[in-house]
Parts: C-alpha cells; structure tokens; sequence
C-alpha cells in the first residue's frame, strides 16, 4: 500500500524533481551568459570569488549558479544603496554649508569678495590721488626752505589726510553692506 503524503514530505518531493530536472539541463557559458547579460570572464571572475562553483566539462550547476546569481545581485544592489546614501549625505552636506554661507551674508557675518575687491580698488585709486598731488604739487611748495624735521610734519600730515579718506572711505562701505 503506497504511502499517503504529508505535509512534509511534498515539498522534499518537489524539491528532488526540481534538482532532477536541473541537473537534465546543461547550463552552458553561452546561455549562462545570455541569462545573466554578463561575459564570459565576468562569470569565471564571479565563480573565482565563490559565488558559485565554476564549470565542469564547460557545464554550471544550475542550482548553485542561479542561487548564487541571486547572491551576487543582492549584494550588488547593497552596494548600491550604501552608495547611494552617502551621495545624498554628501549632498546634504553641501547644501548645510551653502545655507550657511548664506546666513552668515544675511546677518553680516560674510561679504562677498567682489565687494571688498570693489572697495579697495576705489579707496586705492582715491589714496593713490592724493599721494600723487601731494608729492607732486604739495610737498614740494611747503617743503621749500625747510629743514628735514619740517618735512616730515608736512609729510605726516599728508599720510594723515589719506588715513582720514580711507577712513570715510571705509565708512560709506560699511553703510551700504
């Protein structure tokens, strides 16, 4: 009288056919690689890292080659997703220290470079002037006659004025930031 079968026992039975089966199919590299969409050296780099066993007689198992197919995807995709989260982390990163940047402008904190540029660029034109006229027209008609001690005093006093223009110089700048 044959046996009645159990829960237990179907499953074994199916799995056994399904390995019968497998093993009826030979899993050549060519269609192993039409699967897989991957070459032929990638296959044999994939069983050298012990994904699957590699061929025998040019034939994969094909139990252990699409199991391990599946393992290799699913590390693959890991990967990726580490990967993926630390472009958005970095990213992240990146938009913190403009948002930053961009308070710091917001409260005075930071001013652009274009403006200090802009800024030095007149006072220097506006020093360079005064320089020019004084030693040019000034010192020379005050300093005639005089002794050495009298020309520094004429000269402090033109290094005065230029301090002063810098200074209202740096002061207009300052009120329009």
């Amino acid at each position: 009288m044959p046996k009645k079968a159990t829960a237990g026992t179907a499953p074994k039975k199916a799995k056994k056919e399904a390995a019968a089966a497998a093993k009826t199919f030979a899993l050549t590299w060519e269609i192993f690689c039409e699967w897989t969409g991957l070459s032929q050296r990638r296959l044999q780099q994939l069983a050298a890292e012990r994904f699957f066993p590699p061929p025998v007689g040019g034939i994969y198992d094909l139990e252990k080659a699409v199991t391990g197919m599946l393992r290799y995807y699913r590390e693959l995709a890991e990967k990726a997703k580490g990967n993926i989260m630390e472009l958005k982390q970095a990213n992240l990163e990146k938009q913190n220290r403009r948002l930053d940047i961009e308070i710091k402008k917001i409260e005075g904190e930071m001013i652009e470079m274009r403006d200090v540029d802009e800024a030095f660029m007149r006072i220097g034109l506006l020093l360079k002037a005064i320089l020019f006229a004084a030693l040019e027209q000034e010192l020379p008609a005050k300093a005639s006659g005089k002794t050495p001690e009298e020309i520094r005093l004429i000269a402090r006093g033109i290094g005065d004025r230029m301090c002063e223009c810098f200074a209202t110089e740096r002061d207009k700048w300052q009120q329009k930031q």
